[in-house]
């Protein structure tokens, strides 16, 4: 019996990745090339003002009013950041300013 399960096994048929692809919900390539133009836009038009800082972590820019600064580690946090790094200490080679 075992010998029958094995050759079921290698007689499956695998699908290929470009198939599976297609099924996975999200993957379109065409949105997500316009969903990156359109975040670098944004960061861009943010970084031109002058109430603006940078994520120390992921490194786009934010209005300060949306920002933690982690007076510790010297650098801004964003939302997301902070909650992703929760109570985690980071060494930072520079401190960004604080305004």
């Amino acid at each position: 019996m075992k010998e029958s399960q094995q050759d079921q096994s290698r007689s499956i048929k695998r699908e290929p990745e470009e198939e599976r692809r297609k099924g996975t919900p999200g993957f379109e390539l065409p949105q997500l090339i316009d969903a990156l133009r359109q975040q670098f836009e944004q960061d861009r038009a943010l970084a031109s003002q002058s109430s603006s800082a940078r994520c120390g972590i992921c490194y786009l820019y934010y209005r300060q009013t949306d920002l933690f600064y982690r007076e510790e580690e010297g650098f801004y946090v964003c939302k997301n950041c902070q909650r992703t790094l929760g109570n985690t200490k980071l060494k930072m080679l520079r401190r960004q300013q604080h305004s």
